[in-house]
């Protein structure tokens, strides 16, 4: 699940124009055996490295970011970044950032999210994939499944079924 707070966020920085520099930060929530639910994404961090199609997130920003959420009981989740591309796909240098990250992280999960934000809006727009020991998963993602009444916080329930790129 990823809330509407960080699908917004997200969406915020889409590449609508020409002009516009890629740009990203970092996911953070909660995950159990059985649901992972994304609640904030961060960023952009003044000294991030940003050009059309490439990003750089400035690493002291990102990890006082991450320790600022773990301080509030979340855990770090993954990455986010744009693409100016209607509907995103990860490319090379993304997977290659991403596995140099994964091994140079210290976290208890297992796989880490990268959420890639096209120009398109909405479900359209993005694109999910986890990574981790396995390599890289894409995964769809379908909207509109009602979340419980009690949830107070206004989620979006992704429902994914595992796709391999």
């Amino acid at each position: 699940m990823v809330t509407d707070r960080a699908l917004v966020h997200m969406a915020r920085y889409r590449q609508l124009s020409w002009y516009s520099k890629e740009t990203g930060g970092q996911l953070f929530g909660n995950a159990s055996p059985s649901e992972v639910v994304v609640l904030t994404a961060t960023a952009p961090y003044r000294g991030d490295q940003r050009c059309r199609t490439s990003y750089r997130s400035n690493s002291e920003a990102a990890q006082r970011a991450i320790d600022e959420q773990a301080g509030e009981g979340h855990l770090y989740l993954g990455e986010w970044d744009t693409h100016p591309e209607d509907h995103p796909n990860a490319s090379g240098t993304d997977f290659d950032a991403k596995t140099k990250l994964k091994r140079a992280s210290s976290t208890r999960l297992t796989n880490l999210l990268m959420v890639i934000q096209g120009r398109a809006s909405g479900e359209r727009g993005l694109a999910f994939h986890s990574f981790g020991v396995d390599g890289l998963t894409r995964w769809q993602v379908h909207r509109n499944i009602p979340c419980d009444e009690e949830d107070r916080v206004r989620k979006l329930r992704m429902k994914w079924a595992a796709v391999r790129s």
